[in-house]
């Protein structure tokens, strides 16, 4: 299978997540305010968990989202972790709200994969970190909409204690355009 290597900079402001050791292998999958790590290595299947976003429905597709199972006596994870797909509907100019008749368990999963989209739900405030979106680009010409390549970000979109929870808003200094797919 294909392998797609992102090479992130510091200037993307990631912290790694886990690591064992190996810098070639630090998982960065969680933005933070905190000082950037140098550099930071993520290799993933190509395309294989890709959110895509698609421009004429302004839906965000998520695939593989990996979920922190909760006890229901403490609220604190549980050490399992569920694997589901939803969807996305963009309803603003920055707030994405969940659509929850799209949600579908996959199953249970072993581990955190560093590929797939990660709900971290942490002192309250819940985080969706999205590893790679594919964003389809587009040129007007003369009238004609002319399709373009396809730019991949990372994102990291909350759940503000203000606002409903089912309703992830994207911050401005938490996306990053990791680079462009022919």
């Amino acid at each position: 299978m294909k392998r797609l290597k992102l090479v992130v900079a510091s200037a993307l402001m990631f912290t790694p997540l886990v690591s064992n050791g190996d810098p070639q292998t630090t998982v960065c999958n969680q933005f933070s305010q905190a000082a950037p790590s140098p550099l930071c290595t993520v290799f993933c299947d190509a395309l294989a968990s890709h959110a895509t976003f698609e421009v004429s429905t302004n839906k965000l597709s998520l695939s593989d989202v990996d979920i922190p199972a909760l006890d229901h006596i403490t609220s604190k994870p549980n050490g399992y972790i569920l694997n589901v797909d939803a969807k996305l509907n963009l309803t603003g100019a920055s707030d994405f709200g969940l659509d929850m008749s799209s949600v579908r368990t996959k199953g249970m999963v072993g581990a955190y994969n560093q590929c797939h989209p990660q709900y971290i739900y942490k002192d309250g405030i819940g985080s969706l970190f999205i590893p790679f979106i594919d964003m389809p680009l587009s040129f007007v010409v003369a009238g004609m909409t002319i399709p373009g390549p396809t730019q991949v970000f990372a994102a990291k979109l909350t759940q503000l204690p203000n606002k409903p929870a089912t309703i992830f808003t994207l911050q401005d200094s938490y996306y990053q355009l990791l680079g462009v797919l022919p």
